[in-house]
């Protein structure tokens, strides 16, 4: 892909990646975030955007998420993990509804 490659090129792009990866990699990670047990308390309009097929983050959160939140209104999409950037009117779209 031409986009990624071009991210690639900036310049700490692909080290501030392995960074990020490293950190949520860690073990601790979800002790030190484990924002489960924080979803409950959330009281304002929630909206969940969601891929159907994501290989990053199964469906089955994005479900729990909206289970724990009460109220929350969950769209889902067949795009793939990068929603903003691959169906951004779409995604935009969804968003100003919800606003």
């Amino acid at each position: 892909m031409e986009e990624d490659y071009a991210k690639a090129q900036i310049p700490g792009a692909v080290e501030a990646h392995q960074k990020i990866m490293t950190h949520m990699n860690d073990n601790l990670h979800p002790v030190r975030y484990n924002t489960i047990r924080r979803l409950a308390q959330i009281t304002l309009p929630t909206l969940i955007l969601w891929e159907k097929n994501d290989q990053t983050n199964a469906l089955e959160m994005g479900e729990e998420i909206h289970s724990l939140i009460k109220g929350s209104k969950t769209v889902l999409y067949d795009a793939g993990h990068y929603l903003p950037t691959l169906v951004p009117d779409q995604f935009n779209q969804d968003v100003l509804e919800f606003l």
